[in-house]
């Protein structure tokens, strides 16, 4: 049996957040990108030989407490530090023991190798 794990996909509007989770799944999952916002949240589930993977890929208008019960982990596409400060203090906030990590998602990445650093 895998174990599970969520991770939620924070950033402003446009920053990537759904062509982050697309990208870590391959060509399993397109449909999304077609409209080209996600309202609300859309989850996407990646399975691997250890682990099952929820991303949570947020929408706008952002997130409520309510969202971050149970986050294993954050990614955050960011560009600008005080946009980067907002999403880290909400984390911490509701989800203290959630680990994260800071992507810049105008530059290059491997959306897989950001996800082992977790080591899930």
């Amino acid at each position: 049996m895998n174990t599970y794990y969520k991770v939620i996909v924070l950033g402003n509007d446009r920053s990537g957040k759904t062509r982050f989770c697309t990208s870590a799944l391959g060509n399993n999952c397109t449909i999304h990108e077609l409209r080209g916002y996600t309202e609300g949240v859309n989850t996407y589930t990646k399975r691997t030989d250890t682990a099952e993977i929820e991303l949570w890929d947020t929408g706008r208008g952002g997130l409520r407490g309510g969202y971050f019960i149970g986050t294993d982990a954050a990614v955050i596409l960011s560009t600008n530090d005080n946009d980067t400060r907002k999403y880290v203090i909400e984390l911490s906030r509701h989800a203290p023991d959630a680990r994260f990590v800071v992507v810049n998602p105008t530059q290059e990445y491997d959306a897989n190798q950001i996800l082992r650093t977790f080591n899930f």
